[in-house]
């Protein structure tokens, strides 16, 4: 890829990486490289996206459908405890589109997870009508099977992240600044010496160059690219294929 670097931040975890893919069998997605960085206040992402054509994407109110457009996603895993390195049954979610509309929102893993993101004992896939397809903005919370494993979507969830959206055309970046507080996963300080389980994901909306409309309406396959090794299809909820993280 082209080697435009990320400028270093104090505290940083590691970096920068890259999102190495593009998945079988999709359209090549744009480089795409990252830095994760940890500080005494709250977490930050800081993600570089080259791109071939100049991003899709509508306007889009609060927890928009983002993933329709070209969009940046940022996953995170915490671990259960101070005392336990296993993972918690629950992960945090950020998606942007290149518009800057954000959607947010946590999913509980399995019937644990379920439960403790309160998605109630409905029996129904959708227990919140406003996560039907088309329905914009998603609220409630949608009950999955992805790879086999049960993911309770509670789009209700709040964060109290701030992050910026930058279009650099004359070197054609997106460039994505997220940064994430403690509290918004309960915390009072960084859990220094856990470790926590996460990944980056990147969609592109088909184009006239990738086989589809200029108009950001797909006809083919979207590029899609994910960190998670072993992909073949865009399952990116897939938690168990989250790589480590230690946080110091």
């Amino acid at each position: 890829m082209m080697n435009y670097e990320i400028p270093a931040r104090t505290g940083a975890v590691s970096g920068p990486y890259e999102v190495l893919c593009p998945l079988p069998l999709y359209a090549a997605s744009s480089p795409t490289q990252f830095r994760l960085a940890a500080s005494p206040h709250g977490f930050s992402v800081l993600i570089e996206a080259v791109y071939l054509v100049f991003p899709f994407f509508k306007e889009r109110p609060p927890k928009g459908r983002v993933f329709e457009d070209d969009c940046l996603e940022f996953f995170i895993r915490p671990q259960s405890s101070k005392d336990s390195f296993f993972p918690a049954p629950f992960y945090y979610c950020w998606e942007i589109n290149a518009g800057g509309s954000l959607l947010e929102y946590r999913a509980g893993i399995g019937e644990e997870g379920r439960r403790i993101i309160g998605s109630g004992g409905g029996e129904a896939i959708c227990d919140g009508s406003g996560a039907l397809p088309g329905i914009e903005p998603v609220h409630g919370i949608l009950r999955d099977t992805v790879a086999g494993s049960l993911i309770s979507f509670e789009y209700d969830w709040k964060s109290k992240a701030a992050y910026t959206v930058k279009i650099d055309e004359p070197n054609k970046l997106w460039l994505l600044d997220l940064f994430i507080p403690w509290a918004d996963f309960g915390l009072d300080e960084a859990p220094h010496g856990e470790v926590w389980y996460f990944t980056v994901n990147r969609i592109e909306v088909p184009s006239q160059e990738m086989g589809g409309k200029a108009n950001g309406k797909a006809e083919g396959k979207p590029g899609l690219a994910c960190l998670h090794e072993g992909m073949t299809e865009p399952l990116f909820h897939q938690p168990n294929l989250f790589p480590p993280i230690n946080i110091r």
